[in-house]
């Protein structure tokens, strides 16, 4: 439903709705459980595509340390989350930072 709501133009109900679902998954499955992540990794854009660029980056940088860590730097999960960040970055006015990213 999260990414639903993302897709159709309310990245805000969406960021509300996946919070709750991010906070459930991890008290339910833990933090390290690959769903918990997942639904992180929907946070994460949601409030990016809201507009909320700084309360994004530390999002994206936990689902990016979290795919790194169980998949390696080249796995395709990881590499959306390095996007991600990539991106959040960039529309944070950290260009530099952000396409030295998309180019590692």
């Amino acid at each position: 439903l999260g990414k639903a709501l993302i897709a159709i133009g309310f990245p805000k109900q969406a960021s509300d709705l996946l919070a709750k679902a991010h906070q459930t998954l991890t008290d339910r499955l833990g933090a390290e459980h690959d769903d918990a992540n997942l639904c992180l990794t929907d946070l994460a854009v949601a409030v990016d595509t809201s507009g909320d660029v700084h309360r994004a980056i530390p999002l994206c940088r936990q689902a990016l340390a979290y795919e790194t860590a169980r998949y390696g730097p080249n796995h395709q999960r990881t590499l959306v989350c390095a996007q991600n960040l990539a991106l959040a970055l960039i529309a944070a006015g950290r260009r530099k930072e952000g396409v030295a990213l998309q180019e590692e």
